[in-house]
């Protein structure tokens, strides 16, 4: 995940996914997040750390820069989600896979 522009989002505003794991699969793990830039989210980056390079973003209004983990604590009614969410396995030939989640109306 390099060069993305992320705003207002409900939880992190690049999420690194572990929840998609399968026997020995293990997602959200050994991907490169670099020079993206995250505002207003909870945090930056959402994810376990576990074989993830993640350097030089710019974070603004977030709670937390990175936080470990596929869950931020509860936010207020309203807000907006436009996450990236990574699942690339670890040693795959694809570093990452981004999907969009669009604006709640």
């Amino acid at each position: 995940m390099t060069g993305n522009a992320v705003d207002t989002a409900d939880s992190g505003g690049i999420h690194l996914d572990s929840t998609c794991s399968s026997g020995s699969y293990v997602s959200g793990t050994g991907n490169t997040v670099m020079l993206n830039t995250v505002n207003e989210a909870c945090a930056g980056v959402l994810g376990n750390a576990a074989g993830n390079t993640i350097s030089g973003n710019s974070f603004f209004n977030t709670t937390y820069t990175t936080l470990a983990g596929d869950v931020c604590p509860p936010v207020a009614a309203g807000v907006k989600s436009n996450a990236l969410m990574v699942m690339a396995p670890e040693g795959s030939p694809v570093t990452a896979q981004a999907r969009y989640v669009p604006s709640q109306p």
